[in-house]
């Protein structure tokens, strides 16, 4: 039990997944596993699904996919994803206007953006790297499935 205990406060994190912000990728209810590990000796790199928290949601672990890191720039205009200036995705709703992603920080992004919830509607859009708990690995219900990979950014 103690092992137990220990492998999940130093090495894994269980998080559930509370909203449908994230589907197609990982339906709402699923249970993720994600790696304390995984960024030791790296930063969380565009197209990352992360689990961290946010000032904005104290006490709540969220998950969402990493868009644009530091020194990156970051808009939402019609509908369309940009980063850098480049087309990258939908992201229907309100625009957002450019800004270019500071020092240890990310912009994250729910894969479902028509009813997510993410640094393009709060106050303070950037996400802390230091807030960054874990990279989800894989989910273990409702189905099995890994969540890392070669993925789109945006």
């Amino acid at each position: 039990m103690a092992l137990a205990a220990a492998v999940n406060f130093l090495l894994i994190v269980n998080a559930v997944v509370p909203s449908a912000s994230m589907e197609p990728t990982v339906p709402e209810g699923a249970l993720v596993v994600g790696s304390r590990l995984a960024y030791l000796n790296r930063s969380p790199k565009a197209g990352d699904i992360i689990i961290f928290t946010h000032k904005e949601f104290p006490g709540k672990l969220l998950i969402k996919r990493v868009a644009a890191t530091e020194g990156q720039r970051f808009a939402v205009t019609d509908g369309a994803v940009y980063i850098d200036g480049k087309p990258m995705g939908d992201a229907p709703g309100d625009d957002f206007p450019e800004v270019i992603v500071p020092a240890g920080m990310l912009v994250v992004l729910g894969d479902n953006r028509a009813h997510s919830k993410d640094s393009r509607y709060w106050d303070d859009p950037f996400v802390r790297v230091s807030d960054v708990r874990a990279r989800a690995e894989f989910m273990y219900y409702p189905r099995f499935a890994a969540l890392t990979g070669s993925v789109p950014a945006a």
